[in-house]
């Protein structure tokens, strides 16, 4: 019934796909750290590998 509705089920992610790319931007600067990229972004590190985990993923499944 809730999806009849237009409701989909779930958190909402964190971040929006505008801070993911500001956070791999980020991230591509080797004198950055994984913490100031989390303080930055206001996020925990296991969030931001979470992030990173699900994008190499996705990059992995489309390269197959």
């Amino acid at each position: 019934m809730a999806r009849a509705r237009g409701r989909k089920g779930g958190r909402q992610q964190k971040l929006p796909p505008q801070e993911i790319e500001i956070g791999r931007s980020l991230a591509a600067d080797p004198k950055r750290s994984v913490t100031s990229i989390c303080e930055h972004l206001g996020i925990s590190r296991p969030t931001y590998h979470r992030y990173i985990n699900l994008e190499l993923n996705h990059t992995a499944e489309n390269k197959r």
